[in-house]
């Protein structure tokens, strides 16, 4: 289907995928490998920058009069609807990594920036402006721009209001009101929002416990829902372990200095040295999240771990 464009200024990289699109913004920059799908996007006196790597899925509508950005890698999922009261401080801003999530809506009467790896679940709503009754006549009223910063999620039917600022690494749970700023790392649910926790970074072995939990899990997937004839393994001589598939081996282990490098090895460890990668054509490390895969079994392990949040970025070293 044909897409309308309407800018002085549109540069769209050869590799992205637009498909019944409409966009109207002063500047439009949209890189390669975005996928756009029967969406629109209006910035009227601004600019629309897409990154590399984005979708933005059907009946989405993003409104931000002064600009609607959006980092690399970011997905926003169907019928979510940026927009309402305009201003001359409307603003769009997200991060690389990050997701919006079926029917959420998001209100840009002010600026709303969302950083890097937030999760915002669906029918979420964020407000940065409430009025209604007259304020002459002492009605309330608040305009506020709204701050997600990297890390954090929203669970799904979470609202936010007006001036709130919610830091790195906090939770918002289902069906939170969130009407004060949430402190880094904080569990708040409830309405309104209250402190109900605190995230807590895990020891070496505390994450080695959730590790396998995870290897376990996936061998099950590969075998059920893959079908994919798989063989796991604990090794009680170096506490590893591996995961057989045809042709390759997954390798798992707290140290990376553990395995044997052979081709049809992918390691999987913490804080690989440089040295220790170029020892191997595949390997995860699980700190810096940076991969290095190539075959299905990899693959399939790298795509399988993000439902539990760990999202790998390919490296070229």
């Amino acid at each position: 289907m044909s897409n309308t464009i309407d800018s002085s200024d549109v540069i769209i990289d050869k590799s992205a995928k637009l498909d019944n699109v409409i966009i109207r913004a002063r500047k439009v920059l949209i890189k390669n490998s975005a996928i756009l799908s029967d969406c629109k996007l209006f910035a009227p006196d601004g600019e629309v920058v897409i990154g590399e790597g984005v979708t933005i899925k059907e009946r989405s509508i993003l409104n931000a009069f002064k600009g609607i950005m959006i980092g690399n890698r970011t997905i926003i999922d169907r019928d979510v609807y940026v927009g309402g009261m305009q201003s001359e401080k409307s603003v769009l801003r997200i991060g690389d990594d990050c997701a919006v999530l079926y029917r959420s809506f998001l209100n840009t009467t002010r600026k709303i920036v969302i950083g890097n790896n937030v999760g915002i679940g669906g029918y979420c709503k964020i407000f940065t402006h409430g009025a209604w009754p007259n304020a002459l006549n002492g009605g309330s009223y608040r305009f506020a721009d709204v701050e997600i910063q990297d890390d954090a999620w929203m669970a799904w039917e979470v609202m936010v209001m007006p001036g709130v600022t919610i830091m790195k690494r906090s939770v918002a749970g289902a069906g939170s009101v969130v009407t004060k700023d949430v402190p880094d790392g904080a569990i708040v649910a409830g309405a309104p929002a209250k402190i109900i926790g605190r995230h807590v970074a895990l020891q070496p072995h505390q994450k080695d416990k959730v590790m396998r939990e995870i290897l376990e899990d996936f061998s099950s997937y590969a075998a059920g829902f893959l079908k994919l004839k798989n063989r796991l393994r604990h090794n009680a001589q170096d506490g590893s372990v591996t995961i057989k598939f045809e042709g390759n081996t997954l390798y798992y282990a707290l140290s990376p200095n553990s395995a044997k490098a052979i081709a049809e090895i992918v390691l999987i460890s913490y804080k690989i040295p440089t040295t220790t990668k170029k020892q191997y054509s595949e390997w995860i490390d699980l700190d810096t999240l940076q991969c290095k895969v190539k075959s299905k079994a990899a693959m399939d392990f790298a795509f399988f771990i993000r439902r539990y949040g760990i999202k790998l970025k390919s490296s070229d070293a």
